[in-house]
């Protein structure tokens, strides 16, 4: 199977540890990879993706939300001042998630007529791994647009701050299982309801990270 970096280490791993406890038998490789993967060419089983797959000859299931949020670092706001409306972001330097396949290159919400706008934000960094742009954030110098599952404990910890916590931000999509064919191997639907179970069915395992998300964002 494949996955993104932070959702393989993260979520999966702990997953994989426990399913071959109940089921010594069974051998799993797990390739980490941000990158777009063939699952046919490649030879995988499962894929793990934010996002559903392009290619519509593909089976996805949605495995948990994507919830967005925006983050900045107490030095950040000091320097900066705490922001009071999205439209206070575009001119501040922000860090974004960039890769051949996927950009983010805007802070999308729904404003209060219901209308879905998309505010440009002003990147001075970009970057295709998720904690390096949490720690770009945490540094200072930086505010950033992350998914809720990049999280561990920083904003427990007090490095990072929610901000504009009373607007509505629109998902990012959702993590998804993909794979090329309706009829999975058992020990593969097994591994799929595994993974199902560890992160939730409604309400996400990572987002308990975050205090009081529930009330952010419109969530």
């Amino acid at each position: 199977m494949t996955s993104s970096s932070i959702i393989g280490k993260r979520y999966i791993q702990p997953v994989i540890n426990d399913f071959q406890k109940r089921f010594p038998q069974v051998e799993v490789e797990l390739r980490l990879d941000d990158r777009l993967i063939d699952l046919v060419s490649e030879g995988y089983d499962l894929a793990f993706r934010v996002g559903e797959p392009k290619d519509s000859s593909f089976i996805a299931r949605k495995i948990a939300r994507n919830r967005m949020l925006l983050l900045a670092s107490p030095e950040f706001i000091e320097t900066y001042g705490m922001p009071k409306h999205v439209e206070d972001l575009k001119e501040l330097p922000a860090a974004s998630y960039s890769s051949p396949s996927k950009r983010i290159g805007g802070i999308r919400y729904r404003n209060a007529d219901g209308d879905i706008i998309e505010q440009n934000i002003k990147s001075v960094f970009r970057a295709n791994d998720a904690e390096v742009l949490l720690m770009k954030a945490i540094s200072g110098n930086a505010y950033v647009l992350a998914p809720a599952f990049i999280l561990d404990d920083e904003v427990k910890r007090g490095d990072l701050v929610p901000i504009l916590t009373d607007m509505e931000l629109l998902d990012y999509s959702a993590v998804y299982a993909v794979y090329p064919h309706r009829d999975l191997p058992v020990r593969t639907r097994l591994f799929f309801d595994a993974m199902r179970e560890y992160i939730g069915k409604d309400i996400p395992v990572w987002e308990a990270n975050i205090p009081d998300f529930d009330t952010m964002y419109k969530g």
